[in-house]
């Protein structure tokens, strides 16, 4: 089932419908979303779940891991036969102090695979840019056809106070899957 030929994407799909499978609801973040959503802008070599429902505690159920071949190691998971690894950081699911409380969820070949939306996935990779010093992921993330043709994003701050980094609420990206015509951002108040 999962080997060598693994790809991320079937990668995720298989753990997270494992998890679905044993009642435990996982939402994929981070640079794995990103790999999903612009395959050709992003590749990231692991997986961030993060459990709908979490524990303070951060302990993980890794009932589903275990029964995918995966062992754990030092809070990651690792499988004999494929080169992705696979971590469960702590909840909430959030952007910085920004709750997450939807997610959209794919199907493909009978799994399911529960993922930030595209626009919590780039306002993470923002984030992960501003306050991580990740300039990576912002390099990359101009590569996303979709934020080319179709995202603007503009700061709270405004225009002449570029050096702050932006705001990243929900009222301040916003994305559209038209690739005909822009939307502008404008921030609230």
């Amino acid at each position: 089932m999962i080997g060598a030929s693994t790809t991320l994407r079937e990668l995720a799909f298989l753990v997270c419908t494992a998890f679905d499978d044993a009642g435990e609801t996982v939402v994929l973040s981070g640079g794995g979303a990103a790999t999903i959503y612009a395959p050709e802008a992003h590749q990231s070599r692991d997986l961030d779940f993060i459990f709908a429902l979490w524990s303070v505690d951060g302990q993980v159920s890794d009932g589903p891991m275990r029964a995918l071949g995966f062992a754990e190691r030092g809070g990651t998971y690792g499988h004999p036969a494929c080169p992705y690894t696979v971590e469960f950081p702590a909840g909430p699911l959030a952007v910085g102090d920004d709750s997450i409380d939807t997610w959209d969820t794919l199907e493909e070949g009978g799994n399911r695979l529960h993922i930030i939306s595209p626009t919590d996935c780039v306002r993470d990779r923002l984030a992960w840019f501003f306050y991580g010093r990740d300039h990576s992921a912002y390099v990359r993330l101009w590569r996303w056809p979709l934020l080319t043709r179709s995202t603007s994003i503009e700061s709270h701050a405004g225009p002449k106070k570029r050096a702050s980094p932006p705001c990243f609420c929900s009222s301040c990206v916003v994305s559209t899957v038209r690739a005909d015509s822009a939307t502008v951002a404008k921030p609230h108040e």
